[in-house]
């Protein structure tokens, strides 16, 4: 969550086969080499609020992982 900026910088946390696609207030806030300490193998900001994160085939775990600490920190 730190490397999106923190879980107020988070509006949707979604995904596709091998990415984590999100919606957040502000991709300037995200820490590109926190992200890749994670295991990404890529970022791609498609525009000031949404970006993807390219996990491979662990994307799902990933996901799921981000959903449950965005949760517990409600």
């Amino acid at each position: 969550m730190k490397a999106l900026g923190g879980k107020e910088n988070i509006v949707e946390i979604d995904n596709c086969i091998s990415r984590l696609r999100l919606i957040l207030k502000d991709t300037s806030l995200v820490d590109e080499n926190l992200l890749k300490k994670t295991g990404s193998l890529g970022i791609i900001k498609i525009n000031e609020t949404n970006i993807q994160v390219v996990y491979g085939a662990k994307v799902e775990k990933a996901a799921a992982e981000l959903k449950r600490a965005v949760k517990s920190n409600a």
